[in-house]
């Protein structure tokens, strides 16, 4: 038995050892609602995985925040139309929004991460998200103002 550390890293090894391409994705969310607010992951697993990517070289897409912000402005109950079975398994119109969301995340990376000819006409009609492909972090509280500054190198953290 080891970590979940230890066993994201030997995957992204193994991929990389095959010549693919790894990209680490966020949990998927939970139906889990509090104060009129979705769920953003299931503890710490959405930041692990991020420095997981960064310590390894590889792409991230925060799959568990894109998805809960469309199930968010779907609210509680369109939301509990898609879990069925349980607050962790979703139905197909559930998964749709998980893999429509994964799609749009991957052609927004740069570079893009979906080849030419890959996707259905379905995926194809999927448009980038514009947020992952600017590869900025969710604020750490979301329940305050949040600004981005965007410029030269006198703009910077540091």
């Amino acid at each position: 038995m080891h970590s979940f550390g230890w066993y994201m890293r030997k995957m992204i090894a193994d991929v990389k050892a095959k010549g693919a391409t790894p990209i680490v994705l966020s949990l998927s969310v939970r139906n889990l609602w509090r104060d009129g607010q979705i769920e953003r992951g299931s503890g710490k697993y959405g930041l692990w995985s991020l420095q997981l990517a960064r310590e390894a070289g590889v792409k991230f897409i925060d799959l568990t925040n894109l998805v809960a912000d469309s199930l968010q402005r779907l609210g509680p109950e369109r939301t509990k139309a898609m879990y069925v079975q349980d607050y962790v398994h979703f139905n197909i119109e559930g998964a749709d929004l998980h893999a429509r969301t994964v799609v749009a995340g991957m052609k927004a990376l740069r570079p893009s991460a979906v080849p030419r000819g890959w996707l259905s006409a379905k995926g194809d009609s999927v448009r980038p998200d514009p947020l992952v492909g600017l590869g900025l972090l969710w604020p750490a509280d979301r329940s305050r103002p949040t600004l981005y500054l965007v410029g030269n190198s006198t703009v910077r953290n540091g």
